[in-house]
């Protein structure tokens, strides 16, 4: 292959296009760092999510189908809001919302900032995932 032909591949690689596909590929792996780190008590900004009032915390106490967790708010209470989760595109951005019909009044309460993941969850992802793949795809593309 001539540098010419090799210049034209690279030229033709559409890296934007590749990466919507890694991430799609791979939106298990986004949801679940999005979870963890609700359940946690975290959004991704790093705020507190807050903790219990004691009235919610004497139900989450009580025997049944319900989250026992009371150390600090997790979104979770029968898991709809998480088993709900997928990762969709909005302009150039991606953002994990829920199909649950709860995730517009939590994001009123809590802030757009439940939708994402945090800047060490991101860097992860993007070393263990994101990289490799898109250093494979382009690979694929010149060879």
């Amino acid at each position: 292959m001539t540098l010419f032909e090799l210049n034209n591949k690279v030229q033709d690689f559409d890296i934007e296009t590749e990466l919507d596909k890694i991430i799609k590929d791979n939106e298990h792996v986004f949801v679940d760092a999005n979870t963890e780190m609700l359940y946690s008590g975290i959004d991704s900004e790093g705020n507190s999510l807050g903790e219990y009032s004691p009235k919610t915390i004497d139900y989450k106490l009580k025997p049944g189908d319900h989250d026992h967790k009371i150390d600090n708010i997790t979104l979770k209470d029968l898991g709809d809001f998480y088993s709900g989760k997928s990762i969709i595109k909005e302009n150039r951005d991606w953002t994990i919302i829920s199909k649950d019909w709860k995730q517009e009044k939590l994001e009123t309460d809590f802030g757009k900032a439940i939708n994402g993941i945090d800047k060490e969850r991101t860097a992860e992802i993007t070393d263990d995932i994101l990289t490799p793949n898109i250093t494979k795809a382009l690979q694929n593309a010149i060879s």
